[in-house]
């Protein structure tokens, strides 16, 4: 009796380690792909919220006289601010990489943009004299139609237990500017 005792007695203390291998083994697979699913899913939200900040901005940009704003660059501004805010915090001047362009023009005449990039206040962008980057929005040739043009980025953290990687994250709009 003794030794069928000892011999179920050696098959669970078997077991027990099995189980303890296979927890070893599978745990970090979970954890990795868990965090990797949380911080791609978080970097999507941050894409769907850049999407909807471009086309508020955008909006809001063709529907605002620049006659309502303080002077013509306080009209750049508040476009911008309307971005930064409609963001939800994805464009906040402390997010890495962040950046927000607003363009005013007419196809085929003058442009102007604001660009507010990483780190800088809302109110503390540059001008120049072309559209946002990547180019010119699509508007039809010669129309003469003004239009408001948004890109905003920022960069996003995806990572998982052994590795990581920082992903782009963009969106742009182009409303024609309504009087």
């Amino acid at each position: 009796m003794s030794r069928l005792g000892s011999a179920i007695g050696r098959d669970a203390f078997d077991e027990r380690g099995t189980a303890a291998l296979e927890l070893a083994i599978a745990l970090p697979i979970l954890v990795m792909l868990l965090l990797g699913t949380v911080t791609t899913g978080l970097a999507l939200f941050n894409q769907i919220s850049l999407n909807g900040a471009a086309r508020e901005a955008s909006r809001f940009g063709a529907t605002y006289p620049e006659d309502d704003a303080a002077s013509p660059d306080a009209w750049f501004v508040d476009v911008a601010t309307v971005a930064e805010v409609t963001a939800t915090g994805a464009l906040g001047d402390a997010i890495a990489g962040r950046s927000i362009c607003v363009a005013l023009g007419t196809e085929g005449g003058s442009v102007r943009h604001y660009l507010v990039g990483p780190g800088d206040p809302i109110n503390g962008g540059t001008y120049a004299d072309a559209w946002c980057p990547p180019g010119a929005p699509s508007l039809p040739p010669t129309s003469g139609h003004e239009a408001v043009q948004i890109v905003v980025e920022r960069e996003a953290l995806i990572q998982a237990l052994f590795f990581s990687t920082t992903v782009r994250l963009d969106a742009d709009a182009t409303t024609r500017f309504e009087r």
